[in-house]
């Protein structure tokens, strides 16, 4: 059986007792001596527990004294292993705590820059023009959120007929409307803009929204007018509040890329990346540069360095003290790829785990006295 390994998403396991073992069986009152000789036989074995609702666990007792365990909860999924030991008609489960002794990270090696690293920079890149007009321009903020409702242009309730040309005309004046009123939004934008304050921001937000819902009228009337659908683009915002578009690495000769030095931090074992890991860069020349990672567990220093990386410094915050440093070959326009043990980061899901012996099966003592560890027949 290969047991899942899964990473913490949440606090200890006995937490989830409350909520998991609403209506679940209680087991049978404790052992007499009727069990006391069938605990005296190996209980090395694979067990599946049952009994408590919406919770899958697993328990694999070795008989080198190893054992793995494994629950699923809802968003919560939880691996340990450790030895394992009887006491009497118990045994006692005590995982493994984190090897501090084995390196935290390893150089897993180098690769030429390619167009996934320039196409990676490129999107950083985006990425912090995007920050830096919603800096400059915090008035954009929340648009996308508004809702907005077509206003009827007609009342459906009405018993008088209305004319194609009653209708035509709704539509060009609700047409007109929308047009002063993107007006009126995009110069309240270049105020706001100019003259930033929390005034002139709200004052942009309600004006947006007013266009929105003359837009929505306007289509909605040339709808009922059996009109096109009227051409109405977003309001002109000031150069400084349009973020620009990702380009393709793929349309750019590779000439002109701008290429750099990038650093991808990741678990594989659990096929995952890691975050907020500050990478040092230490050149041939002696000057270091601080760069950290982010989407996809990379980091990058965009362009080629005057002087060639000779050594990489990892840390991160969520791990104190495993700092590591590793020299490299001099590098440039290149790929660094290195690993990190996230099973050594883990919390143990328990400090101990006791399990009566149940004739065949284990009773744990984390479900409130519910649930039943079944050995796999």
């Amino acid at each position: 059986m290969t047991f899942p390994v899964a990473v913490p998403r949440s606090p200890a396991i006995v937490l989830l007792a409350a909520s998991a073992l609403a209506g679940s069986p209680s087991l049978a009152a404790p052992p007499g001596p009727a069990h006391a000789a069938a605990s005296e036989a190996s209980v090395a074995g694979h067990y599946y527990l049952s009994g408590v609702m919406e919770t899958g666990s697993e328990l694999l007792l070795r008989e080198d004294g190893t054992f793995e365990w494994y629950i699923s909860y809802g968003a919560l999924d939880r691996f340990a292993k450790g030895r394992w030991s009887r006491e009497g008609a118990s045994v006692i489960l005590k995982p493994d705590g984190p090897d501090d002794a084995k390196p935290l990270y390893a150089p897993l090696g180098a690769e030429p820059w390619d167009l996934q690293a320039e196409q990676a920079l490129l999107r950083q890149q985006a990425e912090e023009a995007a920050d830096a007009v919603a800096a400059r321009c915090p008035f954009l903020a929340g648009w996308a959120d508004i809702a907005v409702t077509p206003v009827p242009t007609i009342d459906e309730a009405a018993t008088v007929p209305v004319s194609r040309e009653s209708l035509r005309r709704k539509a060009a004046e609700t047409l007109q409307t929308a047009l002063l009123t993107r007006n009126r939004a995009a110069m309240l934008a270049r105020r706001a803009l100019d003259a930033p304050s929390p005034e002139a921001n709200e004052a942009v937000g309600k004006a947006f929204a007013a266009w929105f819902d003359a837009r929505a009228a306007a289509q909605s009337a040339a709808g009922e007018a059996y009109l096109p659908d009227p051409d109405l683009a977003e309001p002109e915002l000031p150069a400084p509040c349009i973020a620009p578009e990702t380009p393709d690495a793929a349309d750019i000769p590779r000439e002109q890329w701008t290429g750099g030095i990038a650093v991808r931090v990741l678990d594989p074992v659990r096929e995952q990346t890691a975050n907020h890991v500050r990478v040092t860069l230490r050149h041939a020349d002696g000057q270091e540069e601080q760069i950290e990672t982010g989407s996809g567990g990379l980091a990058i220093r965009p362009g080629t360095p005057d002087s060639p990386v000779v050594a990489v410094g990892l840390s991160a915050p969520y791990a104190p003290g495993r700092d590591a440093s590793f020299r490299i070959e001099p590098a440039s326009d290149t790929v660094l790829s290195f690993s990190i043990d996230g099973g050594q980061l883990e919390q143990a899901p328990f400090e101990s785990m006791r399990l009566r012996i149940v004739g065949q099966d284990l009773a744990p003592d984390i479900f409130e006295g519910k649930g039943l560890y079944r050995r796999a027949r």
